[in-house]
């Protein structure tokens, strides 16, 4: 009977321990909680549009040119009764030009031009010597500095064609050697004015091969005239142009 009380009483007094060391131990509370976590995330820099982007052409053309130009009434002072008028020689006048855009409005563009011609010109004399007559002639050299404007209009049929017009001062030097006509030969500044109507046409196997080729680049014709004197001596004339533009 003893042992049965002693047993029961260590039952009692374990059970006491266990209960206070409950009480005293913390709670933990394993049941999941809902929170909402806000991560920031930086925007990517990369523009991911896909959306088509035009083609911006380039806006510097330049203009490579041949003519038939020639002065009219073109002289200088001989000492050659029997000479005549300066007329173009075996070299047509050529020339280059850098044309920019300087203004676009309602139904048109505004160029700047700025350029270089050179051309050729030639006469032919008669010199009477105790032998006879003997024919001679003087080449002449006449540079021209171009500077201009345009006015590029609307397209012609189906954009195909592009008309403008174009004005310019050509500040110029002849030269000339010593000959039977100019016995100190010739050296002389001046200045010319120029009046060009123009038509340029892109074909379309030109546009096939320069995807950037824009309207009024191309092959062109032209029809120019021309005023004012240099040294005295008219510049005044006309004639057709062939033109190539292009943009770099």
């Amino acid at each position: 009977m003893n042992q049965v009380l002693n047993f029961a009483m260590v039952m009692l007094i374990s059970l006491n321990v266990f209960a206070a060391k409950k009480e005293n131990s913390p709670v933990i509370d394993n049941a999941p909680t809902e929170e909402n976590f806000l991560v920031p995330v930086q925007q990517s820099a990369v523009d991911l549009d896909n959306s088509d982007v035009a083609y911006q052409p380039p806006v510097v053309d330049y203009e490579f040119t041949s003519s038939t130009w020639a002065p009219a009434r073109f002289s200088l002072p001989s000492f050659i009764a029997s000479d005549a008028n300066f007329q173009n020689s075996a070299i047509p006048m050529i020339g280059i030009s850098r044309i920019v855009p300087v203004a676009s409005m309602s139904k048109g563009i505004l160029e700047g031009i700025v350029g270089l011609n050179y051309v050729e010109l030639s006469r032919n004399g008669v010199i009477a010597t105790q032998s006879g007559n003997l024919s001679t002639q003087e080449l002449l050299n006449v540079i021209s500095l171009k500077v201009g404007a345009a006015y590029r209009m609307p397209t012609l049929f189906t954009r195909a064609v592009q008309p403008s017009l174009e004005v310019s001062l050509l500040p110029t030097w002849m030269s000339a050697m010593k000959s039977a006509f100019e016995v100190n030969g010739v050296n002389a500044l001046g200045l010319y004015y120029e009046a060009d109507l123009k038509f340029m046409y892109c074909p379309e196997f030109m546009q096939r091969a320069m995807p950037s080729a824009r309207t009024g680049e191309g092959f062109g014709l032209a029809y120019l005239r021309t005023a004012g004197s240099v040294n005295g001596a008219d510049m005044s004339g006309s004639g057709t142009q062939a033109i190539l533009r292009m943009g770099f």
